[in-house]
């Protein structure tokens, strides 16, 4: 099968998608729609979403639910490590429209594992096999799996893992290539990400230390991949979708793109939910300003929403009078 002929990553129209990486409190609506206002990426994932709740709780208030009409490129991730919990959860996402979803079996929060979950299920793989198997027989849009390279360095035990996923009915394979015990510490081993998709029947996606267009283009490159994945290196620089697409480098305004993004907060997420996800998104953004320590500390110190709002106002005015 020559590459044109193979599976594409997601079903995407597109031979090498840029795909939003899904980030707790990060990658909810009103940071997707600042990603499109700006030029994004093909597909966006949204944040990690627990199947109990999906299952238990009110899909109408849902947080984690919350998206714009015109969002019809999500890919739903959801976590868990009951199969009928799981399945449950699918049966509900494709009952809501979702074309997309995606099981975690990469994130090594210490509250996950102790859950059985994430990156847990690595060490489990017939509990994932019964997992995947009731979440196919429930949900019949695009499935994929997001993964780390487990938790120790055994080859052999990775690739039996996935090949079963892919067996399975798992259609994409996102691939952070780390070790659960380095969460993101280090260098992304990069050529793991090149070794699975050569073994592997199905389309893999590389994710991990991408933070600038460069970084995508040797990605590519370096593991042929079937897909980009971005998630930290978005945050900080919501130009870098854009950047790729076109070649070229892309200024903005960081006032303005903070402002933006408060806008969004308001047009989109509960008022009780703006000053933490403003917070969190600053503690990203602002690594990538000039004096930034001085933007993210003067952020972490307002009350409400329109203090911090005032504090930005007055930060950009100050460093432009400099």
């Amino acid at each position: 099968m020559s590459p044109s002929d193979s599976p594409r990553a997601f079903d995407s129209s597109v031979e090498c998608p840029l795909i939003l990486a899904p980030l707790a409190e990060v990658t909810h609506v009103a940071f997707r729609m600042l990603l499109r206002q700006i030029g994004g990426a093909h597909l966006y994932c949204t944040e990690m979403l627990s199947s109990n709740t999906l299952v238990h709780g009110q899909a109408s208030t849902s947080l984690f639910l919350l998206r714009d009409e015109q969002e019809t490129d999500l890919i739903h991730q959801v976590s868990g490590a009951d199969p009928a919990l799981m399945a449950a959860a699918a049966e509900r996402l494709a009952a809501g429209g979702v074309r997309a979803m995606d099981i975690n079996m990469g994130c090594s929060a210490p509250t996950i594992i102790r859950k059985g979950e994430g990156v847990a299920l690595m060490r489990r793989p017939e509990l994932t096999r019964r997992i995947i198997r009731a979440v196919r027989q429930s949900f019949p849009g695009h499935l994929s799996a997001k993964i780390r390279l487990g938790w120790q360095d055994d080859r052999p035990a990775l690739l039996n893992f996935c090949r079963m996923l892919a067996e399975e009915g798992v259609q994409t394979l996102v691939v952070h290539p780390r070790f659960r015990h380095e969460k993101f510490k280090g260098t992304a081993r990069w050529e793991w990400i090149r070794w699975l998709q050569e073994e592997l029947p199905l389309p893999v996606v590389g994710n991990g230390d991408v933070f600038s267009a460069a970084d995508a283009t040797r990605l590519r490159h370096q593991t042929r991949c079937a897909g980009v994945m971005i998630g930290r290196g978005a945050v900080m620089r919501p130009q870098i979708f854009q950047e790729i697409l076109t070649g070229h480098e892309v200024r903005l305004d960081p006032e303005q793109v903070l402002l933006d993004f408060i806008r969004l907060l308001r047009q989109y997420l509960p008022p009780e939910k703006h000053l933490s996800r403003l917070k969190i998104f600053v503690t990203w953004f602002a690594k990538s300003q000039f004096f930034g320590h001085t933007l993210f500390a003067g952020v972490q110190s307002s009350t409400s929403l329109a203090e911090g709002e005032e504090i930005i106002r007055r930060f950009f005015q100050q460093v432009q009078t400099a």
